[in-house]
């Protein structure tokens, strides 16, 4: 569903801007584009590193950050209520899987939320609007929501091996 895959990637992009730890490259199509022209002429020998160049200037990226979305279910219905439960009647759950690959090797490191754990789950009444709309914004709805906190999971999961290995 196309508002859980820009949802998904929204969060994904907040989560690692909040980490500050990652610089971001913008999106545009030309951008994108001239980067790949200067990373390829780079590792061919062909443009020569400026050292003495600002370091703010454009570079190729040493990772790449992208998520999947690899299992989805909005408003399973829940079999046991507990008597702190009785108002709770749906499950929305969520599997994300976050990878950081570098760009240079093509290694990556991998980050999952399993979509049973409660890092995948949220549990609400069916009264919750389960995607956003009509002024709702996407991280308020059931799926939303569910998608925050297995992203968010999937990142710290991520990160935590990323600096284990230290590439």
């Amino acid at each position: 569903m196309k508002c859980v895959g820009f949802g998904l990637s929204s969060i994904l992009v907040e989560t690692l801007f909040d980490s500050g730890r990652f610089a971001f490259l913008e999106e545009k199509e030309q951008l994108l584009k001239r980067l790949v022209e200067l990373w390829e002429l780079t590792e061919n020998g062909i443009l020569v590193k400026n050292t003495t160049a600002a370091e703010t200037a454009l570079q190729a990226p040493e990772f790449l950050v992208y998520a999947e979305v690899f299992d989805f279910v909005a408003c399973s219905p829940l079999e046991k209520l507990g008597a702190m439960q009785k108002n709770l009647s749906c499950v929305t759950s969520v599997g994300v899987q976050v990878r950081i690959a570098n760009t240079a090797t093509g290694e990556y490191i991998p980050g999952s939320t399993d979509p049973l754990s409660p890092q995948g789950k949220y549990i609400h009444t069916v009264h919750v609007s389960l995607f956003a709309g009509a002024g709702m914004p996407f991280d308020q709805s059931a799926v939303g929501k569910a998608t925050l906190k297995a992203t968010r999971y999937a990142v710290l999961q991520a990160l935590q091996r990323f600096d284990r290995i230290r590439w």
